[in-house]
């Protein structure tokens, strides 16, 4: 019964993975305001090893605040660390390389 458990567990992590940068600074912000109806896309000065760049829908509930944050870092020179959905699934269909849906930014001081 436990290794059922640990199975589906591991499983599950697995199936919604996370790609976490390295400490970086923003590099360029796009704004696609017809595609995607408002897609925002960045590059990182050192993006992951999955990941090329990054992108936020605007359907996503945090799209304001976390499309805040890179703006704020973008301006400022702060660091962040963005952690992005490596999924295919979550893939900015706009591009030909990887561009991972973001998870969450954290904006460092």
């Amino acid at each position: 019964m436990k290794y059922i458990i640990f199975v589906v567990l591991f499983l599950s992590f697995n199936a919604f993975s996370n790609e976490p940068s390295s400490i970086s600074t923003v590099k360029d912000i796009t704004s696609f305001p017809d595609f995607g109806g408002g897609d925002f896309v960045f590059h990182l000065e050192s993006n992951g090893d999955i990941c090329d760049g990054y992108w936020l829908s605007p359907d996503s509930s945090g799209f304001k605040s976390s499309m805040s944050v890179v703006i704020s870092a973008f301006h400022s020179g702060s660091n962040v660390k963005v952690w992005g959905h490596s999924e295919k699934s979550n893939k900015w269909p706009g591009s030909g390389t990887n561009f991972c849906k973001v998870y969450a930014v954290l904006l460092l001081k």
